[in-house]
């Protein structure tokens, strides 16, 4: 199954694991020969993410056509190109902090799909049970000033300024919406998509994830 992909994506709620995963699928696919490119949230710069306009119908277009030539100029190559928190934590957060209305989002992410669908690419989705307790437990684990800078990602846009949400109090209720729009978001998702459950134990969450992919050996 895997070795039609020539992309991975992976999604979820800060602190899931999403950049584990990367990591070790990258060290798993590269160990045997398969030429890797792994695009984290963080890279500056980052090629999956255009430069901002305030119109957020403008911002949905630039994000298209960003992805659709960073992936043009990818066609032809061999990689495996493995992005975590690029199509929903990026994309669509970005859009939904906009207040772009909710079907103009699914409509970016369907276009997006138009764009990736030569690429044969793999959705990978942790569902995080619980985005209260998982989110306060994060916060805890990185300390003050990683909470400031969730808390200034969260509260300081147009979509939260509209709902009164602010401070910390603010940023609990936007993840609760963030992930139940994901969610959704995962369902529109028409290519192929894989839902994970988030849990403690990885070597259980590899084997398992292994096993949806058809690896022939273990994560």
């Amino acid at each position: 199954m895997i070795s039609e992909n020539r992309l991975i994506l992976i999604e979820g709620l800060p602190g899931v694991g999403k950049t584990t995963l990367a990591e070790r699928l990258t060290e798993h696919f590269e160990g045997r020969g398969k030429p890797c490119i792994c695009l984290y949230e963080n890279d500056q710069p980052h090629p999956l993410q255009p430069p901002w306009h305030d119109d957020p119908q403008q911002m949905a277009a630039r994000f298209v056509e960003c992805w659709r030539d960073y992936f043009s100029s990818h066609s032809s190559t061999n990689d495996l190109i493995i992005a975590e928190a690029a199509l929903f934590q990026t994309v669509a957060r970005v859009l939904l902090q906009q207040s772009l209305a909710a079907p103009l989002i699914d409509r970016c992410l369907l276009e997006l799909s138009a764009v990736l669908e030569p690429h044969c690419p793999l959705l990978i989705h942790f569902n995080q049970v619980e985005s209260r307790s998982h989110t306060q437990q994060l916060c805890r684990e990185r300390g003050r000033s990683w909470t400031s800078f969730l808390v200034e990602v969260t509260t300081r846009n147009q979509y939260a300024a509209s709902r009164g949400y602010e401070d910390f109090a603010g940023v609990l209720q936007f993840m609760a919406d963030y992930q139940r729009r994901s969610e959704h978001w995962f369902e529109v998702w028409p290519l192929q998509k894989i839902q994970l459950s988030h849990h403690a134990d990885w070597e259980q969450l590899y084997r398992e994830l292994g096993n949806e992919l058809g690896l022939a050996e273990a994560l």
